[in-house]
């Protein structure tokens, strides 16, 4: 229901509270997989947006990291809340675990 996404995208979800179960999560991450995004991806981004995120969700965003050999970070609300940052779709971006960053290489504005 939605068009393929590009060849070496970055990936970014974002969770409430209420919909965060394991078994939820994983329901996504599933969708995700047998649709063929995650393997498109270079990299997934999971923002969380609860007063204390679970701590089985990195059990889950680990595996899927290991499963497609992407980059998979958490963090903290990125759309919501307290923190807002803005993640412009369609710019080129990048995202290094090992030197822990995040960085746009393009403008969001145009």
């Amino acid at each position: 229901w939605y068009p393929a996404p590009p060849e070496g995208c970055l990936l970014f979800l974002e969770d409430l509270k209420e919909f965060s179960t394991p078994a939820v999560v994983s329901k996504w991450m599933a969708n995700l997989e047998h649709r063929g995004v995650l393997e498109r991806a270079s990299g997934l981004i999971f923002g969380h947006y609860a007063d204390s995120p679970e701590p089985w969700i990195d059990e889950i965003l680990c595996r899927i990291g290991q499963r497609w050999q992407i980059p998979v970070v958490q963090c903290e609300d990125y759309g919501h809340g307290l923190h807002n940052a803005i993640l412009p779709i369609g710019i080129r971006a990048r995202l290094d675990t090992e030197a822990d960053s995040f960085e746009l290489l393009e403008s969001g504005v145009q």
